[in-house]
């Protein structure tokens, strides 16, 4: 008897089944909400040089004054015609044409202090670290540390999950999601300085991507083992949508939240209750099958049936365990790994037609996304 042929007689998609696999999309909307809040917090508002003037007075110049400042497209052809138009008018000053400069021909200053509009956003990380101009690689390097941390994390917790079970390495995402969130949220302090902050803003930013992950494979194979063959489709493309949906409540918070740490903040409060769906959430019962654990397999099998309202049988379940051990038994070299996967032709093509899909696929999603 297989697996599969006892899982009908509890229950492919029973109550018990649609109650989890709820929860499971619950679980699904915290990645996206980890990925995309840096789209938020270190968004670049519109921003211009500080001049002179109000560094030292505090006072606010009239918009005709300030236009002396600006250089014109002329002058940042001459002087700085490897970066954009923009680009120079807004991280440069011209003081050729200042009030007090009037007449006198000098290059055109960089800026060291900057404006930045609040109309959308009451404070950013890119104002705070004044993450413009020649100091934008800052923001485009904690992103980098992100996706190798999210790149880190699907190698290392796929694995772990195959080894110790889903259910644990869930439960310690969770766990890793709740502490990054705090670090990102209260490590940047003035009093630590920049370097420091900085630092332990990367390393909150890279534990969240690889947990992120972490939560995002198990709870996906979870969702599809708990249920029959016929609904692993179904189960496969609905947990997605939940991943919209936590797109769409990022959104919601960054729209009332318009502060960096305050959003950091709540979303790290909000990760905080799925600290306790591991007490709720079950082991996959098909991956305790195959790892030989028979009697928790039993406990969670005889729970879906009573759930269920359906029949345990004890004597097909003691038929599937001796065909369990039975194929266990006839196998030389127990596991699966990576050099399984080179080790057939056919195997060996589909591994890497289906890694270079998924790097094509989300090199090109997240880049458009994470542009927005």
């Amino acid at each position: 008897m297989q697996f599969d042929d006892f899982y009908k007689i509890v229950g492919v998609f029973g109550r018990y089944q649609k109650v989890k696999y709820l929860m499971i999309c619950l679980t699904y909307m915290l990645p996206p909400i980890m990925v995309y809040t840096w789209v938020f917090t270190a968004a670049t508002p519109s921003f211009r040089c500080q001049t002179l003037v109000e560094e030292t007075f505090d006072v606010e110049i009239p918009k005709d004054i300030l236009n002396h400042y600006i250089p014109s497209e002329s002058q940042c052809r001459q002087y700085k015609s490897q970066i954009s138009i923009s680009e120079c008018q807004r991280c440069y000053q011209n003081t050729n044409r200042s009030i007090f400069n009037e007449g006198i021909e000098r290059p055109l200053e960089s800026c060291n202090r900057f404006v930045f509009d609040r109309t959308y956003y009451q404070s950013t990380l890119v104002e705070e670290w004044s993450m413009v101009c020649n100091q934008v690689s800052l923001k485009s390097f904690v992103q980098t540390i992100f996706f190798f941390g999210y790149m880190i994390g699907s190698l290392v917790f796929g694995v772990l999950s195959d080894r110790y079970g889903r259910r644990p390495i869930m439960g310690i995402s969770f766990c890793i999601i709740s502490v990054a969130s705090f670090i990102c949220a209260l490590a940047p302090q003035e009093n630590l300085g920049f370097q420091m902050s900085y630092a332990l803003f990367i390393l909150g930013r890279f534990l969240l991507a690889c947990a992120s992950r972490g939560v995002a494979l198990t709870g996906f194979v979870i969702g599809v083992e708990i249920v029959g063959p016929e609904q692993r489709l179904f189960t496969g493309i609905v947990v997605q949508y939940f991943f919209a949906i936590g797109q769409l409540l990022l959104l919601a918070f960054a729209f009332v939240i318009r502060t960096w740490r305050l959003l950091h903040m709540a979303l790290a409060i909000l990760s905080v209750p799925f600290l306790f769906f591991y007490f709720i959430l079950p082991e996959s019962p098909r991956w305790l099958i195959s790892k030989g654990y028979y009697d928790e397999a039993e406990k969670i099998l005889r729970q879906i049936a009573k759930t269920n309202n359906n029949n345990f049988d004890s004597i097909a379940y003691q038929r599937l365990v001796t065909e369990e051990k039975k194929k266990d038994a006839a196998v030389a070299v127990k596991g699966h790994g990576l050099k399984h996967l080179l080790k057939s032709k056919v195997m060996c093509i589909i591994s890497i037609n289906m890694s270079i899909q998924w790097f094509v696929q989300n090199l090109v999603y997240y880049g458009v996304s994470q542009s927005t």
